[in-house]
């Protein structure tokens, strides 16, 4: 089952979730097709488990550091280094596949909102939540992953790399004090 959830997410980083068959998923796996069927029952469970693999790959990543920062770091690193963590999640919402978007990493993303909520300097200086923080620096890290190499070239900016990017915004933001 290793083989076919590692070919699932070759194919579903690379296609839409329309473009992509149990056929297709079976012939580069090396299985036959109906043992995907027996074993996931269905596309939209095998695809669940590919989102399910991701979250749990994410959060051994973060887990690894420690603080709001580093496990922040340590996800740009490892969405850097597996472009297929972030273009999944970005085609399925892309072909409106809504079913799966509240399956997006819960597990990784509830340990990065505990952290930041740990950091209570983070909301006292910029009054924002746990929650805000955690998404706005998500957002920008998935914004960089994506577009980075598009928007980059027209600025001036070769290759951003994750990682660095989001240790620049928090630079940015411990400049920032907001006066309660």
């Amino acid at each position: 089952m290793e083989a076919v959830l590692e070919a699932a997410t070759d194919l579903l980083a690379a296609r839409s979730l329309s473009a992509v068959s149990i056929r297709d998923i079976a012939a580069k796996a090396g299985v036959n097709h109906g043992l995907i069927h027996r074993h996931f029952g269905s596309k939209r469970n095998l695809v669940r488990a590919v989102v399910a693999r991701n979250d749990q790959r994410l959060q051994a990543a973060i887990t690894e550091a420690t603080g709001f920062r580093g496990m922040l770091e340590a996800g740009a690193l490892t969405v850097e280094k597996d472009p297929r963590l972030w273009r999944i999640p970005a085609r399925l919402l892309m072909d409106d596949e809504v079913e799966f978007l509240d399956e997006f990493p819960r597990s990784a993303v509830a340990s990065l909102v505990a952290a930041a909520a740990a950091d209570t300097e983070w909301e006292r200086t910029h009054q924002v939540t746990a929650g805000e923080a955690t998404f706005l620096v998500m957002c920008l890290s998935l914004g960089v992953a994506m577009l980075g190499k598009y928007i980059g070239p027209s600025l001036g900016v070769s290759e951003p790399a994750l990682p660095n990017m989001v240790q620049t915004v928090f630079a940015a933001v411990d400049r920032v004090r907001v006066e309660p």
